[in-house]
């Protein structure tokens, strides 16, 4: 996975599995301490959770809606953006 704060490549921490094509990814970025969670669900990604330790980002979520082919964005609970995938 590529960084969304500084673009460097992050490596997979831990990988979380509750049953074949649910699990939880941990990536870190060993430039800048930014992390992510990415939730993969019927072996779909679902959603990443973005969180940077770096003084003014803010935490952000992004949602993959297969149903209508785009991406949510959210910042602090907020809707921001609708993409298409």
């Amino acid at each position: 996975m590529i960084c969304k704060e500084c673009g460097a490549t992050m490596y997979l921490d831990d990988r979380d599995f509750d049953f074949k094509g649910k699990y939880d990814n941990y990536w870190e970025c060993p430039t800048c301490q930014t992390s992510c969670i990415e939730e993969v669900r019927f072996s779909k990604r679902f959603k990443e959770r973005w969180h940077s330790e770096n003084a003014g980002v803010k935490d952000s979520i992004v949602k993959y809606n297969y149903h209508n082919s785009t991406t949510e964005h959210y910042e602090n609970n907020i809707l921001i953006a609708v993409k298409p995938l």
